[in-house]
């Protein structure tokens, strides 16, 4: 029995390192190994880098301030100066506009009509639960009778 059990483990030995000097074909997995002496090599494919982004921006502007709205037109206007880039190609000046809103706008406009040319409320506050009395809480009366 131990000797038929050895032949075996001599039988497997023996094609385990049969299969390891055999190269492997072209049409297996490791398409991408090479072999040289009865050893895998590696073969690393490179790639080239990402071409370089084309930059179609050239012109850089600096940025001005917002001027104050225009209570006219209610527009306020922003410009740009050319701070980088060829001065053929690219504008000298740009002015943006933008319609104003928010504190920029006229008071007396469409955004507080409650309120008169001073600030000043026009009509007073109706305010109910002001002019109601409060109610009791129950747990603070109950606290207070426990303390009592």
């Amino acid at each position: 029995m131990k000797q038929i059990l050895l032949f075996i483990s001599a039988i497997l030995v023996l094609l385990c390192i049969q299969a390891n000097s055999k190269p492997l074909s072209q049409d297996s997995t490791a398409a991408d190994n090479e072999y040289e002496n009865g050893l895998d090599l590696l073969r690393r494919i490179t790639r080239q880098a990402a071409p370089a982004k084309v930059n179609n921006g050239k012109c850089k502007y600096k940025k001005g301030a917002w001027s104050a709205c225009d209570p006219q037109t209610k527009v306020r206007t922003r410009t740009f100066t050319l701070k980088k880039g060829d001065v053929n190609q690219c504008e000298g000046q740009k002015t943006i506009r933008k319609d104003c809103k928010g504190k920029n706008k006229d008071k007396e406009g469409k955004r507080n009509k409650s309120r008169d040319g001073n600030g000043n409320n026009q009509q007073p506050k109706n305010n109910r639960e002001r002019d109601r009395p409060r109610k009791k809480n129950k747990h603070a009366d109950a606290n207070n009778n426990n303390n009592n």
